[in-house]
């Protein structure tokens, strides 16, 4: 089963699996990276030479070059999106295990050295286990999760809002969004 594919500037396609498979889609050929240990989950970002996947359970931010050669950049928590923001001068983490969402500069991810600036309930994101992120034409980052509700992060503030269906403060969560040239589209499960 694959959970992530995602385009490197090549125009490799690079496939992951929760059975620690991850392969290279090249002009119709098929590799096999040998000797992945993680089973992947849905995000990935592809930024200036390395993918960025995420791996379940202790694998989590993991970096890798061209070749396949991988680097763990985070351990210890895990989770399904990553983001780069519009300005590529943000790469922001959908974490699991702990409230919130995480974001470093560019600069230290590519070095693999990111500090996380930590986006959690002292912060105002409630959230656990994010399940979706994008960022509006004003640089705010939305994220959510369909049984949880939604929230937005404003960077130029570092501080977020959230809105809870378990509060009745929205009567609705979200599982993925897109945005295009001018609006936020969330998809509502069931709806």
């Amino acid at each position: 089963v694959i959970f992530t594919l995602k385009e490197d500037s090549l125009g490799r396609i690079w496939a992951g699996s929760y059975q620690n498979n991850l392969s290279l889609v090249d002009k119709g050929v098929v590799r096999q990276i040998a000797g992945n240990p993680f089973k992947m989950t849905n995000g990935g970002t592809y930024y200036n030479g390395f993918m960025y996947l995420v791996g379940e359970g202790n694998g989590g931010l993991l970096q890798y070059d061209m070749k396949g050669k991988v680097r763990q950049l985070q351990t210890g928590t895990t989770g399904f999106y990553t983001w780069l923001s519009r300005d590529r001068k943000y790469f922001y983490f959908t974490t699991t295990s702990t409230l919130g969402l995480w974001q470093t500069n560019t600069r230290q991810l590519e070095k693999g050295r990111p500090e996380w600036n930590k986006i959690n309930a002292g912060k105002g994101m409630l959230f656990n286990n994010l399940l979706t992120i994008t960022e509006d034409t004003t640089g705010r980052i939305w994220c959510g999760h369909p049984k949880t509700g939604i929230g937005i992060y404003y960077p130029q503030t570092d501080k977020a809002t959230s809105w809870l269906i378990a509060k009745n403060e929205t009567a609705f969560g979200a599982i993925s969004s897109l945005t295009d040239h001018t609006t936020c589209t969330f998809r509502i499960p069931n709806g």
